[in-house]
């Protein structure tokens, strides 16, 4: 039998993280789940950031108490884009991702989770 994966929207393509800003994803239920990947995509300006974003990976099992598994760290270079990814084990219940840090001028950010829903 294939699998089958879903592909659900954190934080949409091209959202504007503007200097000194937080944007914060929608999270994913992924009670019943069976893992899945986080994709996230930060890319700077024109003219790069005095200091780079920061997307946050965050799992929680109640929706509410987000705890950290792993930062990414974009950079300041000029239309510079970073993209990263990260499994997620079966064992959480919600993720979300968050993208902070970024000063002096605006970065785009996206993020994605990639459900594993049927094996």
């Amino acid at each position: 039998m294939a699998s089958t994966k879903t592909y659900t929207t954190l934080i949409a393509a091209a959202t504007s993280n503007t200097a000194g800003s937080t944007t914060t994803g929608t999270a994913a239920n992924t009670s019943t789940a069976y893992g899945g990947a986080i994709t996230v995509k930060l890319t700077n300006g024109a003219t790069g950031p005095t200091v780079a974003a920061q997307a946050h990976v965050l799992v929680s099992g109640d929706n509410t108490n987000f705890k950290t598994l792993c930062t990414f760290y974009g950079d300041t270079v000029n239309s510079s884009v970073n993209e990263f990814a990260v499994d997620i084990n079966p064992g959480y219940k919600y993720v979300n991702v968050t993208v902070d840090s970024n000063t002096g001028q605006t970065v785009t950010c996206e993020a994605f989770f990639h459900e594993l829903t049927t094996v």
